[in-house]
């Protein structure tokens, strides 16, 4: 019982690092900051967290999604979910179900449309969303893509 307890803090100090990996922070997007983040690192937070699209992550085998929320000065939003699947096939296969018709270069494979970008690289899918004041200002949204796939390589 004694060597289960230092074991169980070794694996949330190395789960939490690497969840902190994919986190934004102020040098990597000038302007924009962190408000909100979520590690969901089981199928039940999964579920409590995505209600019924939980059984469709699930299906593509996510064993953890990592969700912020970017705010700039002046207020803008944007949602990032990271979606972190057992290998890469699940995590194409789980951005072909997001996937648009505008490819942009970025991860693997990636795509936009208004106020949405998505892409996927290894076994990452990502999924970037315009919360608020964003309209028309989609390259917010490829720089923030850029910046999660640079950490990504």
């Amino acid at each position: 019982m004694k060597t289960a307890i230092p074991i169980l803090i070794a694996l949330l100090f190395f789960s939490g690092c690497a969840a902190r990996k994919y986190s934004i922070r102020p040098d990597d997007l000038s302007d924009w900051q962190m408000v909100e983040r979520q590690v969901y690192s089981n199928q039940n937070d999964l579920k409590k967290a995505y209600g019924n699209n939980s059984q469709m992550l699930l299906g593509y085998q996510v064993k953890k999604a990592v969700i912020q929320t970017l705010r700039s000065a002046d207020y803008k939003e944007i949602k990032v979910e990271i979606f972190i699947t057992t290998d890469e096939a699940n995590a194409r296969n789980l951005y072909r179900r997001y996937q648009s018709i505008t490819k942009v270069l970025i991860g693997t494979e990636g795509s936009q449309t208004p106020g949405f970008v998505s892409f996927y690289r290894g076994n990452n899918f990502v999924r970037i969303t315009a919360m608020r004041n964003l309209t028309g200002k989609d390259q917010y949204l490829i720089d923030v893509a850029r910046a999660i796939d640079k950490k990504l390589m």
